[in-house]
């Protein structure tokens, strides 16, 4: 995780660097009102300069998943980037609206503007930009309102997946609309400078990604197409199993990666793990737990032979290292990204891996499948039915790790559990760079 909190401070430190390396920002008075105004200025700047990035993080593209290890960290990066953006957004508005209500309520007196000007002729280009001024910042605060509505439905646990998933798809224009409004803004002095440079390709990679984001080509080119070919429903724990025979070409995968899935393009794509290793066969499966409304409905919506799409593979939870000893503990469905690499170990027999499985939702089919799949793989399995017994706790899993030097620990379950187990584990003296856990989140 760390590469994505550098990545942040980067972006958002060589922001404020470069607004306060401006000659303007450094020689402004100690005064409310010339303060006011270059608080307004840099606020704005890095507001759009952090909407661009994560705009820019939203089109699932292949080059920032080695640097930030995987789309489910990218992801962290993307919803980080966009609420520093909405709070530097905020305070730019009030900054603007604020003093006009104390100086309506007589608190601030406003200070008493040149009328006249500074008598200089002004460019063609700098005429465009001033003639659009007015415009800019009407569209540009009306822009921001609907940034707070799509901010927040984004942020609320409460919506559905597909009603979230489709109000952001208005956040690239509201994106474009305040790149308008910077642009017009901006001053022109400022565009000659390493700030406007680097601005300019903040807003070029920006207004790119939206565009593809518009114009629905975000991973289009690692689609594949494909049928239902076997469904299996464990219906104690709430899983539905499904293996689609893909028609068309597939990269590959590894362990513990997920896709994209579409079984419905008016609902559009979900994201699942992989369960299945990759061979010859075409087949890739998914083990999706009913969650939601959506999801809810697919045990009685999907049949054999349903055209679907799959786009991928993300993610970099390989469940691989040359540790001497591997400890897995998956909590719920987190079980389905070690479920693939079962299947790549039976022809690479590792007998020194332990895998903890915490349900309270046990299905007896499902659990049997995973003890044989174990059995065959050579890994140790603990079953926690947490309705029969207590929570896991981290001593237990401590109580069959060898040699906590020579130990790598794979999790994918609740993050608050996982958190709690990271922690436990490093103060025994395990690297933080032994414990790897899937940061996957689309709210």
């Amino acid at each position: 995780m760390k590469s994505i909190h550098y990545a942040l401070i980067a972006i958002l430190t060589a922001s404020l660097a470069l607004w306060l390396g401006t000659e303007h920002s450094l020689s402004t008075p100690l005064s409310f009102w010339p303060l006011r105004k270059s608080i307004i200025y840099g606020s704005g700047i890095i507001a759009i300069i952090a909407m661009s990035f994560a705009t820019l993080l939203a089109i699932r593209h292949f080059f920032s998943d080695s640097f930030l290890d995987g789309l489910d960290k990218r992801y962290k990066l993307h919803k980080w980037l966009g609420i520093a953006g909405f709070v530097a957004a905020v305070t730019h508005w009030l900054f603007i609206k604020a003093p006009k209500w104390l100086v309506d309520l007589d608190i601030l007196i406003k200070p008493i503007k040149n009328k006249h000007g500074n008598g200089e002729t002004l460019s063609w280009l700098a005429n465009f930009f001033d003639y659009q001024r007015h415009f800019a910042k009407d569209i540009g605060e009306w822009a921001f309102y609907a940034l707070i509505i799509l901010v927040l439905l984004m942020l609320s646990k409460k919506i559905t997946y597909k009603l979230a998933r489709q109000s952001h798809k208005l956040m690239p224009v509201v994106y474009l609309v305040l790149v308008y409004h910077s642009i017009v803004l901006m001053k022109m002095a400022d565009w000659f400078t390493p700030l406007g440079i680097f601005l300019t390709l903040a807003l070029a990679a920006g207004s790119i990604s939206a565009l593809i984001s518009l114009f629905g080509k975000i991973g289009r080119s690692k689609q594949a197409h494909g049928q239902i070919s076997t469904l299996q429903h464990y219906t104690d724990n709430k899983v539905l199993a499904v293996t689609i025979k893909l028609t068309t070409p597939w990269s590959g995968h590894d362990a513990g990666q997920y896709a994209f899935v579409t079984f419905d393009k008016k609902e559009g794509p979900h994201p699942f793990s992989i369960t299945s290793s990759w061979d010859d066969s075409g087949e890739i499966s998914f083990n999706i737990k009913q969650i939601g409304d959506y999801v809810n409905t697919l045990p009685h919506s999907l049949n054999v032979g349903d055209k679907v799409i799959v786009e991928g593979p993300y993610g970099n939870f390989n469940i691989d290292s040359d540790k001497q000893q591997h400890i897995w503990i998956a909590g719920g469905i987190g079980i389905a990204p070690f479920l693939s690499k079962l299947d790549s170990l039976v022809s690479q027999h590792q007998p020194d891996i332990t895998l903890f499985y915490t349900t309270n939702m046990p299905d007896e089919a499902f659990i049997q499948q995973l003890n044989d799949r174990c059995e065959q793989a050579g890994v140790t399995l603990h079953i926690i039915n947490t309705k029969q017994r207590s929570v896991l706790t981290a001593e237990e899993i401590s109580a069959v790790i060898n040699n906590i030097h020579s130990t790598d620990v794979w999790f994918c379950g609740p993050a608050k559990f996982g958190n709690i187990l990271k922690s436990h584990f490093i103060k025994q003296g395990l690297s933080k760079h032994d414990f790897h856990q899937e940061a996957f989140d689309m709210r």
